[in-house]
Formats: structure tokens, sequence, C-alpha cells
């Protein structure tokens, strides 16, 4: 018997490996440090290169230090450090592969008025787009019963760096710049001509110097840019990633008003798949002789849906009975959000976390003091067509965060929390593998009375009477008969 061997295409993007590693830097400020509040790191991978069982990433991390000077102000520095690591997974050579770096603890290792030494903790995320091939056979002059797969081809990878720029004016002198910290959240993408439109908000989260002292500045960056695109269609399955490469502030202005200038550069990369359903042989028989068909189980990967979702939330944090009262608030730093867990059901999500920040204050001796704050978060939201058991992933940022202190040690944190997650599906289905002829052959008979079970079909009927299925009359009777001509 002549076989055809077909191939169907199974690309899906899935994590592929995962690990934590530390990274130490050594900052040296310009003034001696007379009070360190807190340091905070943010970390980014700058490229992934995967090979068989492995995949090697580069990244770097950048730390911040917020500490009082001499001159009894608030001040920071900032450095750098590269890091270098192996991840052993479910990696192929031809993986494209996407790596993600997010700090999930900060700690001061050693402290002094000249030198601030501290560790990093990172976890790595590597995911990539794999390429499973299905073969399977297909027979000439059978009978075939098919079932549709839904076959996923990574077709092209779309980035793109731009810049995103806002101005702020602040009505007043603004003596210099504290602290800075970014975040980013990717809302969607969307094909248009020749080209990917991607649009998003950028976050600065801004603390400066003024006439009237230490202020706090949330600055939103809307951005909505065109990408080369040229073969992207709206049947197309799209996964945004992206992240701050880089951000600047400009002050410009005269001694009366100093305008805030924020620009970050942003970075993104958009797989695109290319979905489109194939029918693939499931089982067969043939008409004239005895079949041993071989199947086997095999995996398909689709997304199922992506969903956007902001929440307005608030907590409450109470300083320890020791901890000195609060003057007055003066900023909020580093604030970050870390999921714990993603529970996936029918048409909803549920997302556990917790919302971090540091709270610095000046106590009522006029002192500058840090309080780590820790809020958790439970929020589930709508998600149209999503599946229990699903593969969720989720990305997060804070933003528009205030804090009011309502007695002397009990604080009110307000935040606004946005959400962007996608989910994957993976749907198992059976193929002919082997087709073979076995020597028995069937034995002819003039007339085949056949009682129909319960259940059966008409694919069924067809394959116990070797009969075409186009040939079989199946009403509802129970009893079907057949007459066969005698070679």
């Amino acid at each position: 018997m002549d076989k055809i061997t077909n191939v169907l295409n199974t690309d899906y993007v899935s994590e592929k490996a995962r690990t934590q590693i530390e990274v130490e830097c050594e900052l040296k400020p310009d003034s001696p440090v007379i009070s360190l509040l807190g340091v905070t790191a943010d970390a980014i991978v700058l490229s992934s290169e995967g090979f068989k069982g492995e995949v090697s990433v580069n990244g770097r991390v950048n730390f911040k230090a917020l500490y009082v000077s001499e001159e009894d102000k608030i001040a920071s520095l900032d450095y750098f450090s590269d890091f270098r690591t192996k991840i052993y997974g479910d990696i192929e050579v031809d993986d494209k592969l996407f790596g993600f770096g997010k700090v999930v603890d900060v700690e001061v290792v050693t402290s002094s008025n000249e030198m601030i030494k501290a560790r990093a903790v990172v976890e790595v995320v590597v995911i990539g787009a794999s390429r499973r091939e299905v073969g399977y056979v297909d027979g000439d002059n059978l009978c075939k019963k098919t079932a549709d797969v839904q076959e996923s081809v990574l077709r092209t990878v779309v980035e793109g760096i731009f810049d995103v720029e806002e101005d702020y004016e602040s009505g007043e002198r603004v003596d210099k710049i504290v602290l800075l910290t970014t975040d980013l959240v990717l809302k969607e993408a969307k094909p248009s001509r020749g080209s990917l439109l991607v649009s998003g908000t950028a976050f600065a989260n801004i603390t400066y110097e003024s006439d009237s002292g230490i202020k706090n500045l949330v600055v939103d960056l809307p951005f909505c840019e065109e990408l080369d695109a040229e073969d992207v269609t709206p049947d197309d399955d799209l996964y945004l990633y992206g992240y701050i490469k880089d951000a600047r502030i400009i002050l410009t202005g005269d001694e009366a008003d100093t305008n805030i200038g924020v620009e970050v550069t942003v970075a993104v990369r958009v797989p695109v798949f290319e979905m489109k359903n194939t029918a693939i042989p499931v089982d067969a028989f043939c008409v004239d002789r005895e079949l041993k068909v071989v199947t086997t189980e095999g995996e398909s990967y689709k997304k199922s849906g992506s969903w956007n979702y902001e929440e307005r939330l608030s907590g409450s944090a109470i300083l320890p009975e020791d901890a000195p009262s609060i003057g007055k608030i003066i900023t909020l730093a580093d604030s970050n959000d870390t999921v714990t867990a993603v529970n996936s059901y029918n048409d909803r999500i549920e997302v556990l976390g917790s919302f971090t920040s540091l709270l610095i204050y000046e106590d009522v001796d006029g002192l500058i003091r840090p309080f780590k704050i820790e809020l958790p978060y439970d929020v589930s939201f709508e998600a149209v067509g999503g599946k229990a058991g699903g593969e969720t992933y989720v990305r997060q940022a804070v933003c528009e965060v205030t804090a009011v202190a309502k007695r002397a040690r009990d604080v009110e944190i307000m935040y606004v929390l946005k959400i962007y997650a996608y989910q994957c599906v993976r749907e198992r289905f059976n193929y002919i593998s082997d087709i073979e002829d076995c020597e028995d052959k069937i034995e002819r008979k003039p007339i085949t009375i056949y009682k129909r079970r319960d259940g059966e079909d008409k694919w069924s009927v067809a394959k116990a009477l070797r009969i075409d299925p186009e040939n079989l009359d199946f009403e509802e009777e129970r009893f079907i008969v057949t007459y066969r001509q005698i070679e």
C-alpha cells in the first residue's frame, strides 16, 4: 500500500526554564552616608541564546540606594552590575527564546559612610517558541475519519525600540531629582497596513527636591507605536513582551517654574504565530481487506485569549510600637508587586500577590526614617474564553501610589494595579502513525445484518460492515442490512 507521510507543525510558546541567581554590586557615594534608607534594584535580560538542553542568559541589574547625606538631605546613587548565567531545561537548538528578569529580593551586605555593598536575588525566566512536528500517515483508497487540529507556526518576530516623552510643569523650582523608578504595561497589538500598532503605558515614579521639600510625582506615558510588520494579519496569534530599556529626566525652565521632562526608551518583542486548522486522519479502514491501524497521541497548543485588567486597591500599614511616630510623609519609593499564585477558571482568572513599597517619613523629632510596607491582595477578573486549568501568564504593574498618615503610626496606602494576562491551552488528539496490511482476508458474504448498538455513529457502523460511509443509509432502525456482491 502506498503511504503518504505528512507533517503537522505545532509550534507554541511555553516556559522553558526558570532559576534564581544572586548579583552583588558596590555603590560608592560622592558624599558620606549618614543614614541608609533603602536599596532597590531592577533587572533586565539583554540576550538569550539556546543550545540543546540549556540556555545562556546575559543581563544587567540596576541598583539604586536612597540615603541621608551629611547635609541632612535625601540623596541617591545608582550603579549597575552585569550577569551571565546558564539555565537547564527543555530547550532545543532551534527554539526562539525570550528572557525576562525580575528582582525578588534586595539586601544590604555591608554599609559604611564611604561604600554600600548590596546583593539582589534575580529570578530569570526563559520563555521559548518551540516546534513540535507530528508525522502522520495518510493512505490512498482508504475510508478515513478526520479531526480538525489547530496548527500554529511561528512566522516572524516583530521587534522595535522607541522613545516616549512627557513634560510636567512643577510650578516651583526643582533643585534635583532624588529617585526615579519605572514600570511598563503593554496592552495590545493590532495589525495595520504593513505594520503593527503596539499600545501601552510607561510609568515614571519621580522623587524630587523642591523649595517646599521632598515631593513625589507619578507620570503616565501612554503610547501607540507603529512597528514594521509586512505579513501580520488579524487572524494571527500575537504575544507581547517588553521592558523599559532606559529612562532620563531633563530639567528646564526658570527659577520660578521648573519643567520636568521625562523620556523613556521602550523595547518591545512580538512573536507572530500563523494559525490554521488542519484535517488529521484519526482512524481508517479498507473495504476490500483488513488493516492494522496504529494510532499515536499528539498535542497541540493554542492561545485561548488575552485580557487587560485594572483595579484601584488600598490597605493599611501600622508601624511597630517601638518605631517613632510619623510627623510627615516624605515619599514612597520602590513601589512594586509580586504575584504568588495564578488560578484559572472558566471565564475567570484569579491573581494573588502582594504590594511592597518603601515609606520614607519624617518623625516627630525631624529625623528621616524608612519603613517597609507589604500589603497582600487577591483580585479576580472576567476572562471570556479562558479555560480552567489553562497555562496563564501574567504581567503586572502598579501606578498612582499615594500614602496618607491617618494616625501617628497608621498609614493608608492607595494604588492602581494593572494586569495583562494571556492563556494557552494544550489539546490532545490521536493521529494515524502507521498502517499495515494483514494477511487474513475479509470473508465476503452476500447479505450482512448488523444490529446497531446505542451510541454508535455512522462511522462506527460503516467500519464494522466494511463499506464506504457514503454508501451507508444510516437511519434510526436498530438493524442495518447491507448487500454485498459476490466476487
